[in-house]
């Protein structure tokens, strides 16, 4: 009989084992019988924090499965400028489940800046936080205070926007209405009647 051909995603170096160590660990927990006397509150408090956990390592190790399938090849830069070489770098991602590490490689040429398609390939952000937050941090600043938001994040997400960074919440929420100039723009243009969208606002107090 012959072998069966070996699927890339299985073969990239066990993945998402931490996810499922974790889950397995919470298992036991919660078969102890300290938990089995537990209040139903304490129960929903360690598993909303451990569920939180586990999307983390799942979006982590997800992340980790990415950069483990990633095929050093030729890259060149917008200039024309060949990478001729590749090394295993790493970033680290906010998310809307906990902070996680981006592996993927760097490729790099003498005297210039490093080249990450894998950002690219992943949307990621220039910042820290993913989109996510970022969609997050808008929707809410948009009906409470910037301290507000950055206690809503952090208790719903697990994500710490200290005090000192406030500024990165504004900032964030500035770059979710950085097409408005643009889409206005694009009004003007000329565009085909049946596309339009007729818009109704109202005062809602």
């Amino acid at each position: 009989m012959s072998a069966a051909k070996a699927n890339p995603i299985e073969s990239a170096e066990t993945p998402f084992s931490r996810t499922r160590a974790h889950a397995a660990g919470v298992e036991t927990t919660l078969s102890s019988t300290e938990m089995t006397r537990a209040r139903h509150s304490d129960v929903e408090d360690l598993i909303e924090a451990q569920g939180r956990e586990w999307a983390r390592l799942m979006l982590e190790e997800h992340l980790a499965l990415r950069a483990a399938l990633e095929k050093p090849v030729g890259v060149s830069d917008a200039e024309g400028v060949e990478r001729g070489s590749a090394r295993e770098s790493e970033r680290h991602l906010t998310s809307l489940v906990g902070k996680v590490a981006v592996p993927r490689m760097a490729y790099q040429a003498p005297g210039r800046e490093d080249l990450h398609p894998m950002d690219a390939v992943l949307n990621l952000p220039r910042e820290m936080f993913s989109h996510g937050i970022r969609r997050l941090v808008a929707k809410e600043a948009a009906r409470a205070s910037f301290d507000e938001v950055v206690e809503m994040v952090r208790d719903y997400t697990g994500a710490i926007v200290a005090k000192r960074q406030l500024f990165q919440v504004e900032e964030l929420a500035v770059r979710a209405a950085q097409d408005f100039d643009a889409f206005y723009a694009q009004r003007k243009a000329p565009h085909d009647p049946a596309s339009e969208l007729l818009v109704l606002t109202t005062d809602g107090t």
